[in-house]
Formats: C-alpha cells, structure tokens, sequence
C-alpha cells in the first residue's frame, strides 16, 4: 500500500522524530522535511509573521513549567539544533531569526507533551530497562552509522552521547505507552478490513517499482570544482571495478558509500516508484535491466553507480495481500488516536506556564 499512514503525534523529542523519518542526508529522496511537534494544525507561527529573534537567555532559565516540571533553555537549545541539523545538516548552522523562533516553538511544545506523557507512563508504572534501551540505541546506530573520521550519530545532532541517549529512552518509553493504550482499544473487525480496502482503490494500485542499490560520493555545499572532480574520478575508479574486474557491489557499497545503506545493506534501497527518487536517478534507474549496472549518475547529492536488482510490474494489490497490512495500519491509526486523545486531556487539566521572556507562546495562541 503507497498511502497508509498512521496520523500519530509526533510527541518524541525532535532527534527521536528524526530518527524515526530515517536518516540519511543526501540520499536520492525527494522532499526532505522538519517533522512538525504534533498532528493536526502546525504549532509554527504563520509564514505572515515575523517573530523576533530568540532571546539570550542563561540555559538554566525556565521557559515553561508543566505542573511541578520545569522545562530549562537548555533543553530548548537542545532540541532548536536537532531541528536545525534534520533541515541543514549541521546543528551549528546559523539561522535567520524567523526559523529560530519557530524552532524555539516547536521544541518548547514537543517538551511539554513529552512531560506530560512520561509522568503518565509513570503512573502507569511503565519502567523501561537498560537492555531495551541498549538494544534501541544498537538499532538506530546501524541504520545511520558514522564513517571513519565522521561525527557521531549523536554529535550530528548536536548532542553529547549522554542526551542522546536520554532521547532514546523516552522513545523506548512512549512506545511502550502507546503499546498499553493499544491494549486498550478494539480490534479491527474483518469487516473494517475490507470496508477500506473497498473505500480506497486508489490506494492499493501499485505502480511500477525497481529495486535497486547504489553507491553515493556525496557533494558537500564547500565542495570546489577541483573536488568535485576528484569525487568524479574516485566514482569512475569504482565503476571500473565492479564492471571489468569483478569487484563485488555491496562490498564496495560498504566501504565507500556516503549513504547509510552502504554499511546497513550494501547499497540496497528496497523498492521504488519512480517518484520517489530525484529525476536524474529514477530516470537512470528505471531504464536499466535487472543486474545491470549503470554509468555514473550524478544528482544534486553527489555521484551515483546504480545496480537494478528487481522489478514489479504496475498492478491492483489484490484484497488477501493487502488485508494484513490494512488491518496493522488500523489498528496502529486506533492505537495514534487514543494517544492523542490522552495528550489532549493531559493538556486540558494541566498547569502550563510560560516565562514572558523567553518569547514561546502558547501552543493555542499559536495556532490561530
């Protein structure tokens, strides 16, 4: 199914949010985006404002207080640079003062939902361990791992390992919330299955999908000619070895590939339509038969080798392939509701306060 998506709150901290998109800057998507704080009406300002520059503030300072919780600048600032690096890719980089702000908004709100859900996880007695922990944070490193002489994954967020790790745990934790409150609620009933499955053909016709691997030597915005030359060169130098002289693709996938499918799965990108992908790399993609290699493709995210690996002819996915995925997804839009509904209620009867000098509003005012 293209279309089934869960509308959950995005109530994790902004790395977590991040995390949970995928990572992997430069890597042949479309439309990278900032994840929003929560579903529904965006807690940003309007493009029509113009908000100040974020205030200088001591990182101790309090900007909102939840019941007895204190939410400090420093866990704004924390959060304002993992926004910044999912939009630029570096935590560091300077913004103009109306995307400060609405960073600033965002982390501030994502903040105040985590506060209230974590202290209703532990009213409900929810205690994660350190394996789950451990195991979430192995997880996540594999599937954006650093290369030799690259930053930490956590340092790309402009983390120390110890924050980092602090997010993860409230990840592991609120999944295991949303777990509980899944518990909580009605099965999908057969019925429902094929009632959506009857409701929305559109969304079960599959258009024509390659699958392929590829290796990526990335272009960075300081990069000269000279070096995007030698990038040219290296990317060549490649090519010839896996097409003359036998080198194995995923191998070489591994060990030079900027793309964090390199080291995960040697290159593999799963399944795509052709939309999915930048023009120059669909376009290439779409026009090689499986087990082909093409010549080098380059991007706006650098110079790519291509391999096909598969196809799938366009097609309508016939009701008993897709009633599993369909009764998941409903169960999973059941499970996001009821959370949502929680943190609504959570909202309703708890105390928030906002210092006046550290320019958030509230997340009402916000949105109007």
């Amino acid at each position: 199914m293209s279309r089934m998506f869960v509308r959950q709150s995005c109530v994790l901290s902004s790395v977590v949010c991040v995390l949970l998109l995928g990572l992997c800057f430069g890597c042949n998507k479309t439309e990278p985006s900032t994840p929003e704080p929560m579903s529904g009406a965006s807690l940003m300002p309007s493009s029509e404002e113009k908000p100040d520059a974020a205030p200088a503030l001591d990182p101790s300072t309090w900007v909102a207080k939840v019941n007895d919780h204190q939410i400090l600048e420093s866990d704004v600032q924390r959060e304002s640079r993992a926004f910044s690096a999912q939009r630029t890719g570096d935590p560091n980089t300077a913004l103009p003062a109306e995307m400060q702000a609405q960073f600033r908004q965002a982390a501030t709100q994502m903040l105040i939902n985590q506060t209230l859900l974590l202290a209703e996880a532990e009213s409900r007695a929810i205690n994660t361990t350190d394996e789950e922990v451990n195991a979430k944070v192995e997880e996540i490193k594999q599937s954006a791992p650093s290369k030799e002489g690259e930053p930490a994954i956590w340092e790309r967020f402009g983390m120390t390992e110890a924050e980092f790790r602090q997010s993860i745990t409230v990840m592991v934790k609120l999944d295991q919330l949303r777990e509980v409150l899944a518990s909580e609620v009605s099965e999908v009933t057969p019925g429902q299955v094929q009632a959506y499955y009857d409701e929305h053909p559109e969304e079960f016709k599959q258009a024509d999908q390659v699958r392929a691997s590829h290796i990526l030597l990335a272009f960075s915005e300081t990069d000269t000619d000279a070096q995007k030359a030698e990038k040219r060169q290296k990317i060549e130098q490649l090519l010839d070895q896996i097409k003359n002289q036998n080198a194995d693709f995923a191998e070489l996938a591994a060990e030079h590939s900027d793309c964090p499918s390199g080291k995960r799965s040697g290159g593999d990108l799963d399944f795509f339509t052709k939309e999915r992908m930048v023009p120059p790399f669909a376009e290439a993609a779409f026009a090689l038969p499986v087990g082909q290699i093409s010549d080098v493709v380059e991007t706006q995210f650098g110079y790519h080798i291509i391999r096909v690996t598969d196809r799938r002819e366009a097609k309508t996915v016939p009701f008993d392939e897709a009633k599993t995925g369909i009764e998941e997804s409903l169960n999973q839009q059941s499970s996001g509701h009821a959370m949502e509904n929680l943190l609504m209620k959570l909202r309703e009867t708890a105390k928030i306060e906002y210092n006046p000098e550290a320019g958030v509003e509230p997340a009402e005012k916000s949105m109007q």
